[in-house]
C-alpha cells in the first residue's frame, strides 16, 4: 500500500461518523440512613411547631380577632379547644402556609443549613438564646477587643457570661473571623448601655436579628414563623439594618460554632 493510499484511507476514516454508544444505565444514588433519619426528625419537629404554635411563639404573638393572648393561652389548655384553637391561630399567623413538601425534606437530606433552620426554629428559648449570645459576641468581637477601659470590659462580661468574652477575644479572630464583617456599626464606636436592658439588651437583640440574618439565607420561610416566637418589643423587622448579610462564609462558620458549642444541634445538622 503506497503512503498516498494510506493518507488516503485514514482521512476517509476520519469522515466515518464514530458509532453508537449505548446509554449508560442510571445508578441511583445510594440513600444516607443518617440523612434520611435526620431530615425525617425534623420534619416532625417542624410540623408540630406548625400544628401546635400556641406551644411555641410568644405569648404576646397570638392573635386571634377579639381574643387576649391570655384567653387563647387558656382555650389551648383545653383538650376540646386545644386543636381548633391551634388551627385557628396559624391561619392567622401564616403557619399553614409553610411548605413541608419534598423540595424542603431534600433540603433537609443534604444541606446542613437547612437542618439548622429547622433545628433553630424549634429548639426551647434558652438554646437559641443561649446561640444568639454566641453569635453576638462573634459579630462584636472586634469592638470588644477594641475596649480599652478595665471598667467596660467588665460591664461587658457582665452581659455575656462567663467564657463568652474569652471567646469573644480569642476563638473568633482565629476560628470565625468573618463574622465580624456583620457587625454594621462603626469599629471604633464602643459598646456603652442603652435603655434599660443596657449592653445585655443589645447583645440579645443583636444575637436574635443574626439568627434572623441566617434564617432568611438559609430557609427564608422559616424566618417569618421564627420572628413570631419573640417578644414585639424585639423589633425583628429591623434586622437588616442592624446585622449584614449573610454568606456562604458566614453560615459555614456559624455551622463551626454549632459544632463546637452545642452539642444537641451539632447531632442534628450532622
Amino acid at each position: 500500500m503506497t503512503a498516498a493510499l494510506a493518507a488516503d484511507l485514514a482521512a476517509r476514516a476520519e469522515e466515518l461518523p464514530a458509532p453508537a454508544r449505548p446509554p449508560l444505565p442510571d445508578i441511583p444514588a445510594t440513600p444516607d440512613p443518617r440523612g434520611e433519619a435526620r431530615a425525617l426528625e425534623l420534619a416532625v419537629r417542624l410540623a408540630s411547631l406548625l400544628r401546635r404554635p400556641i406551644d411555641y411563639i410568644d405569648p404576646l404573638q397570638r392573635e386571634l380577632d377579639s381574643l387576649e393572648p391570655h384567653v387563647i393561652g387558656a382555650m389551648s389548655d383545653h383538650p376540646a379547644f386545644r386543636a381548633p384553637i391551634n388551627r385557628a391561630v396559624a391561619r392567622r399567623i401564616g403557619f399553614d402556609a409553610v411548605p413541608i413538601d419534598d423540595l424542603m425534606l431534600g433540603r433537609l437530606r443534604r444541606a446542613p443549613s437547612s437542618r439548622l433552620a429547622v433545628a433553630i426554629l424549634t429548639a426551647p428559648m434558652d438554646e437559641v438564646a443561649g446561640m444568639a449570645k454566641l453569635l453576638a459576641a462573634a459579630i462584636l468581637s472586634r469592638r470588644i477587643r477594641g475596649t480599652v477601659m478595665k471598667a467596660d470590659r467588665e460591664q461587658i462580661r457582665d452581659a455575656l457570661g462567663d467564657g463568652v468574652l474569652e471567646f469573644a477575644i480569642q476563638e473568633v479572630p482565629v476560628l470565625y473571623p468573618a463574622l465580624c464583617e456583620l457587625d454594621l456599626t462603626p469599629r471604633q464606636e464602643p459598646l456603652q448601655p442603652i435603655g434599660e436592658h443596657g449592653i445585655a439588651g443589645q447583645i440579645e437583640q443583636l444575637g436574635l436579628a443574626a439568627i434572623g440574618r441566617f434564617l432568611d439565607i438559609a430557609e427564608p420561610s422559616l424566618a417569618g414563623p421564627f420572628a413570631l416566637r419573640l417578644p414585639p418589643a424585639t423589633h425583628d423587622a429591623a434586622r437588616a439594618s442592624a446585622v449584614g448579610r449573610f454568606e456562604t462564609i458566614h453560615c459555614d462558620q456559624l455551622m463551626k460554632i454549632v459544632r463546637r458549642r452545642q452539642q444537641s444541634w451539632s447531632a442534628i445538622i450532622g
